[in-house]
């Protein structure tokens, strides 16, 4: 007897397929902007999350493993999805089974999953209520939010740190710094000096505050650590000083 072939209806593949369909149809209605298509992108990321945590157990997929799963169950180009839409569903499937797997775990089917999905993403709000300000909580249950949750506003202070390390202040300060870590004692003791007769100026400084104690942090010590590390004799110096 010929073993059939047919997939269980009922299978995660299965399901995931449909939902992909169904989302390809809409895309191809172009009515991308009704919330009919946010829903089927929303429904469509939690059952494909089911199928990626199938194929991929370690929740570590490759890039090359990430592309293959999306060629194999969301198809591009003329007959496919937009391109938006398979890069949106794609980002949001592997995020959620890289950075919440656990949660994933707990979850045996689409609905327990859009059920803690959410309250785990949920938001507060407030509005006034008869002349009163009231918080109330918004579960997250849409593509947007989802969204939102998934792929937050970039830090401030992170954003800044990172606009800082870029400075070529920073650049020339390190390029400095792993100089004198290399400098002999009688050198290291020449510099020393050379330091001290420096005048201190708070008119626009060389190297800004924010800088230096930017450029400490990116390298995951403190700046006195690293010239500490430098055998230094104070008694040995060839340098004349400066009047």
């Amino acid at each position: 007897m010929k073993k059939s072939t047919q997939e269980n209806p009922t299978s995660n593949i299965s399901i995931f397929k449909n939902d992909v369909a169904a989302l390809l149809k809409q895309d191809k209605a172009l009515t991308r902007t009704t919330g009919l298509q946010s829903g089927l992108m929303f429904i469509t990321t939690l059952s494909g999350v089911f199928v990626a945590r199938d194929k991929f157990p370690n929740n570590e997929p490759t890039k090359d493993e990430k592309i293959g799963f999306n060629k194999e169950f969301l198809p591009s180009g003329k007959d496919g999805l937009s391109t938006r839409t398979k890069k949106d569903v794609s980002r949001h499937i592997f995020n959620l089974v890289v950075n919440h797997s656990e949660m994933i775990k707990s979850c045996a089917n689409v609905a327990e999953l859009k059920k803690a999905i959410a309250e785990k993403f949920a938001t507060t709000k407030t509005k006034m209520v008869d002349g009163e300000e009231v918080e109330t909580s918004e579960p997250c249950d849409g593509i947007r939010k989802l969204d939102k949750a998934l792929n937050p506003k970039a830090n401030k202070t992170a954003n800044e740190d990172s606009q800082i390390s870029n400075n070529p202040e920073v650049k020339r300060l390190e390029k400095f710094i792993l100089k004198v870590t290399k400098l002999s004692d009688e050198n290291f003791s020449e510099l020393e000096h050379i330091v001290d007769k420096m005048s201190a100026t708070t008119v626009n400084p060389v190297v800004p505050l924010t800088v230096a104690e930017a450029f400490k942090t990116n390298l995951n010590k403190p700046l006195m650590s690293i010239i500490k590390g430098v055998k230094v004799d104070d008694n040995d110096t060839s340098l004349e000083e400066v009047a």
